[in-house]
């Protein structure tokens, strides 16, 4: 099996927001999924019991936000033939698609963090497997200080392709559409802190929007017409991966799952869905 080398460049500048990131993600699971496909990039952490998938959280961006890759010479002779390779395959340019799975985020994070003053060169080596390619190990240096690290095997993540993930988090597909103010949902995150329970639910009540514990309760919002009672219920662990910035907040409601969505980033919390 041959292995492929990918090299890119890193900019400093950008390290805080991809530890950002990485954290943010960490927070669903310790294994995370990255995806390379065209100039786009998404990253995604999933929580799952069985056959179930209790949460999704998925932050999306372009390639050359973090990583730039370097191509090779466009006029590279060729060892063999002599001939120049122009880079091009019947007409169409190579399209970059790989995976790259981070085992250990929190390992991974700490080694970035001897990083931060100046930018950062590295590579990816890649191996094919049943036709997908995947990183096999990442190497990165600034000059100063420099690491390796392998990835994990593809079996401990599910695959989740980018057409599967734009058709169930269409939003146009919703059952419907709740908003209401950040500062309140904040309010009801320090409420849960305080509460022993660990279900917390989303409750719509006559034209109310409220969360709630079975001790409490918080009006955090309106609806525009009065409804009959719906509440969506889920573990309040996943509260602390909702963390809005702007001053008002949506939550889209789909038949077995609720969906926070804001610039890049995507949560999925299920409330009794099985896949």
């Amino acid at each position: 099996m041959n292995n492929e080398e990918i090299k890119f460049t890193f900019d400093v500048k950008s390290l805080d927001k991809f530890r950002k990131s990485l954290t943010n993600l960490g927070k669903i699971n310790k294994v995370i999924k990255i995806k390379f496909k065209g100039d786009k990039m998404i990253m995604y952490a999933l929580e799952e019991s069985g056959n179930i998938t209790l949460a999704f959280k998925c932050h999306t961006y372009l390639i050359k936000d973090f990583f730039h890759i370097i191509e090779d010479d466009l006029t590279k002779e060729d060892s063999f033939t002599g001939e120049f390779d122009d880079g091009m395959s019947d007409g169409e340019e190579d399209v970059l698609e790989f995976d790259w799975i981070i085992g250990d985020v929190k390992l991974f994070y700490n080694k970035l963090s001897f990083f931060g003053q100046k930018d950062m060169g590295g590579k990816f080596t890649i191996s094919e497997r049943n036709d997908v390619k995947q990183v096999s190990k990442i190497e990165i240096s600034d000059g100063r200080y420099n690491f390796s690290l392998f990835s994990s095997e593809a079996h401990i993540v599910r695959d989740i392709t980018l057409d599967q993930l734009n058709k169930l988090l269409d939003t146009e597909a919703s059952d419907l559409k709740i908003s209401f103010s950040t500062e309140e949902f904040n309010s009801s995150k320090k409420a849960c802190t305080i509460d022993s329970e660990d279900v917390v639910c989303i409750l719509l009540e006559k034209d109310r929007i409220k969360i709630k514990q079975s001790s409490w309760a918080l009006l955090v919002g309106q609806l525009e017409e009065k409804m009959n009672t719906k509440s969506y219920c889920f573990h309040k662990k996943f509260l602390k991966s909702i963390n809005p910035i702007e001053s008002e907040m949506n939550i889209w409601c789909f038949r077995t799952f609720v969906l926070f969505q804001e610039h890049n980033e995507k949560f999925m919390i299920s409330y009794e869905q099985e896949y």
